[in-house]
């Protein structure tokens, strides 16, 4: 796996226990 794709997978895991933690993924640029 790629970086980016460990941080798309956790994201995506976060998106099910902390939807904050995913909006303030897509507030960087």
């Amino acid at each position: 796996m790629t970086y980016m794709q460990i941080v798309v997978r956790d994201t995506m895991q976060a998106q099910l226990h902390r939807p904050d933690f995913l909006r303030r993924v897509h507030q960087l640029p």
